[in-house]
């Protein structure tokens, strides 16, 4: 993916449902997400549970690619 060519994002589903980034915030996702911005997300959560390992990163899912629509990119979530 040129991230020149995408400057909208949009999430669908999971903890970001309804989430939509444009411009300047969309070049700062896309670089903070990596060089798999363009397939997958793997969203994480640290385990805040006292005694089990706290602090540990949990995966509870992924964002994944599934469609472009002009200059926007849209995330599906999927577990």
């Amino acid at each position: 993916m040129n991230s020149k060519l995408v400057s909208n994002i949009e999430f669908f589903g999971g903890p970001e449902d309804g989430l939509e980034l444009s411009g300047e915030d969309t070049l700062r996702f896309l670089e903070a997400a990596g060089p798999h911005a363009h397939e997958e997300i793997p969203m994480f959560v640290r385990d805040q549970t006292p005694g089990r390992m706290e602090g540990r990163l949990i995966l509870i899912g992924f964002y994944v690619v599934t469609a472009k629509r002009g200059d926007t990119m849209c995330y599906q979530w999927i577990t």
